[in-house]
Order: C-alpha cells, then sequence, then structure tokens
C-alpha cells in the first residue's frame, strides 16, 4: 500500500471500480509495475489522452476526480 495519504486517493478510485492492477494495466498497456510505481509514488504518471479517457471509464470518475488524484500524487512525489 502507498506510504502517503496522498497516494491513496489514486489506489482508492481504482479499489472503488473493483478493479485489479492487473486489469487497469491490460487496458491501458503498461505493465503491472508502472501502476503499481504510481500508486505508491515511485513514478508520476505520465497519460495520454487515450488513457485518461480509458482510466475515467474504468474509474466511473470525472476529469476533476482524476485530475484531483493525479495532482495528488505529484505533489507527494515532489513536497
Amino acid at each position: 500500500m502507498p506510504d502517503s495519504d496522498k497516494d491513496q486517493n489514486f489506489v482508492k478510485l481504482r479499489e472503488r471500480a473493483s478493479l485489479t492492477q492487473r486489469q487497469v494495466a491490460e487496458e491501458l498497456g503498461v505493465t503491472v509495475t508502472t501502476i503499481s510505481s504510481w500508486e505508491t509514488g515511485r513514478k508520476e504518471p505520465r497519460l495520454d489522452f487515450r488513457q485518461v479517457e480509458k482510466l475515467m471509464e474504468l474509474y466511473s470518475c470525472s476529469i476533476s476526480d482524476l485530475a484531483d488524484a493525479l495532482d495528488e500524487l505529484r505533489s507527494a512525489k515532489n513536497p
């Protein structure tokens, strides 16, 4: 699990959608390691427009919710 509470919003979006890291990775065309790295704050997500749309669809969330979660990941990585 992520060390920072700020990282957890990104994780919670996935968990609320009842998806595994593997499922999200397959949908986005990335590795499970990449998803894990994003969720733990080891790596900053660099998403293209298609991936942003796919995450919104998978997580049933708004662009605002997704942007907030991604911003929190970035600020946790770069305090």
